[in-house]
């Protein structure tokens, strides 16, 4: 397992504690890998902001799982 391997986890982990509620606009790397859980957590904190916004910079490690993620919340 590479160090690096959870790096996206823990990203949307803190974005997930520390960004306020006035953030409307995020983009992430698509090079890091991100969990199926942590982006369902992440999704599910934006409920209460007012995020606009959510891209990739590439797709490199982004599954049909994390779209089908994305286009839930999207179509809230």
């Amino acid at each position: 397992m590479n160090e690096n391997d959870n790096i996206g986890d823990e990203l949307l982990d803190i974005l997930i504690r520390f960004s306020p509620k006035s953030l409307t606009d995020v983009i992430v790397g698509g090079d890091w890998k991100y969990s199926i859980d942590a982006f369902e957590r992440f999704f599910e904190s934006c409920r209460e902001k007012n995020l606009h916004y959510f891209g990739i910079t590439s797709e490199d490690h982004i599954t049909e799982d994390h779209k089908i993620i994305i286009r839930k919340y999207r179509d809230l």
